[in-house]
């Protein structure tokens, strides 16, 4: 399968799910899908990162090799449909103890962020909070945070993750 040609001749839910089994069943198409997301116009990023989602959806660990690009591409896109699939990627992949603060600080930067669109916002409010599971001293950290962005979460979506991830914190 051209992994391009397929993305770009179907943007069904089905095509993106046919195309990330086939980058499962293919792991070193991994990379190739990758340079779609690095390389690709904005539409080609969204795509194939949508793809991405699926494949660490199916199998978390396939993020591992990427980790450190993807961070640097969070950085640095201003696509902020790329960025809420790069950050559902992260929220779906293994968690690694040497990433802990990285992947605390990036989540708690973007959701501090009132401009940041809502879907952005609630991926990383729960990447911080799979942070927070994993290492439970910074509940307070992240509590604090939580408690300080209330008045910016004006989305219903945006607010249900905020009473449910405040709650969870606190106990």
């Amino acid at each position: 399968m051209n992994i391009k040609d397929a993305i770009l001749e179907d943007r069904s839910n089905e095509s993106i799910w046919r195309i990330a089994y086939y980058v499962l069943e293919n792991p070193l198409e991994l990379n190739n899908l990758w340079g779609l997301i690095e390389q690709g116009s904005s539409q080609m990023q969204m795509r194939a990162s949508w793809v991405l989602t699926k494949v660490i959806e199916k199998d978390s660990s396939m993020l591992g090799s990427l980790f450190g690009v993807v961070l640097s591409t969070l950085g640095s896109t201003e696509n902020s449909g790329l960025k809420r699939n790069l950050l559902r990627s992260i929220y779906y992949a293994d968690f690694y103890e040497k990433d802990y603060s990285i992947l605390f600080d990036l989540a708690c930067g973007i959701l501090s962020n009132p401009s940041e669109p809502i879907a952005v916002r609630m991926f990383s409010m729960r990447i911080a909070y799979r942070v927070v599971i994993l290492v439970p001293e910074l509940a307070q950290e992240y509590l604090k945070l939580l408690k300080s962005v209330e008045g910016s979460i004006t989305s219903p979506g945006l607010r249900n993750a905020y009473v449910e991830l405040i709650s969870l914190a606190s106990k």
